[in-house]
């Protein structure tokens, strides 16, 4: 059960407008609130768009090779989902592209391909290393500009990342033709890690994710933006399994750990986050290892299940 924090006044939620609680959690400069209704979770006050720039110009950003090697995991399964929904080649945006290695690999494939990544020295090195067409900024400033339209547009972990995303979403339904699909992957506010540890969860991270979505919510928002949700499932995902997940949300419970201001941390200008070291790592393979055959054995069940996973994925087609 989601635990509300007691005596504090309740938020508007930017998807439905129903009545938001303060989510209960570790003291942060920019507090999580949930939507009693869709489930929604989101930062209130939310970090404003210069001080979000300052945190992703600092440190944050996946190292090259952990990218590399998730790509490489993720391709065959990405091109078997598109085949999936009958597409095999066309114009592909990917927002949040970083290196350009999944567009890549689409290219060579026949695909016509465009990248949105915000980080500048990624969109740089898919430029330069990949000769690809990678726009560097905000999918909010450059879509509407484009004079192009895409049969596809694929985001893995970009819109829990939106300080808009009603925004984001609007200005991708302007680049996609009637009939092309959306596909996103975002974590599951809803799953029974964020369940459990509320505002401890893993990847209640403040402020690199300012929207959290459940099912109800990313489904509400695509459809009063145009798009017609064909499929949502649930997936363990490519970071950590939910036994990983809870433990390692306790220990942040326990230790005060809140992983804010994370950037700082990681470039050693504050103190190191719970995850990070030689310690943790192993510990982290010994987890994901029992805990993915858990999660294994969860993504294979009956559809009503899944949705405790990590992971939630999102198809929805543009009308």
């Amino acid at each position: 059960m989601i635990d509300i924090a007691r005596g504090v006044g309740t938020r508007p939620c930017p998807i439905c407008t129903s009545p938001a609680a303060r989510l209960r959690g570790p003291q942060r400069k920019w507090p999580y609130h949930v939507c009693h209704s869709c489930g929604h979770t989101f930062l209130f006050p939310a970090p404003g768009q210069e001080e979000l720039a300052k945190h992703y110009n600092s440190a944050y950003s996946v190292p090259r090779a952990e990218f590399e090697r998730q790509v490489e995991r993720e391709f065959p399964w990405l091109r078997k989902l598109l085949a999936d929904v009958g597409l095999r080649k066309g114009a592909m945006l990917e927002i949040g592209c970083s290196y350009g290695s999944m567009l890549r690999h689409f290219r060579d494939l026949g695909w016509e391909t465009v990248g949105i990544e915000w980080d500048a020295r990624a969109a740089e090195a898919a430029r330069e290393e990949h000769n690809l067409v990678v726009y560097a900024g905000a999918v909010e400033e450059i879509a509407p500009g484009m004079d192009c339209t895409f049969d596809v547009v694929i985001g893995s972990h970009v819109i829990e990342h939106a300080r808009e995303p009603r925004l984001l979403v609007s200005n991708l339904a302007r680049v996609m033709r009637p009939g092309s699909v959306l596909l996103l992957r975002t974590p599951n506010a809803r799953s029974l890690a964020a369940r459990i540890c509320s505002g401890w969860w893993q990847w209640a991270v403040a402020p690199e994710h300012v929207h959290l979505f459940s099912g109800e919510s990313l489904a509400r928002l695509l459809t009063s933006e145009g798009f017609t949700v064909s499929r949502r499932d649930f997936r363990r995902g490519d970071a950590n399994s939910t036994l990983f997940e809870l433990i390692h949300s306790a220990g942040k419970r326990v230790l005060g750990n809140t992983d804010e201001g994370r950037a700082e941390k990681l470039s050693g200008s504050g103190p190191r986050p719970l995850s990070s070291g030689l310690l943790f790592g192993f510990v982290r393979s010994v987890l994901n290892g029992v805990g993915g055959a858990l999660d294994w054995a969860i993504q294979r069940a009956p559809l009503p299940v899944r949705p405790a996973l990590p992971e939630m994925l999102v198809i929805a087609r543009r009308n």
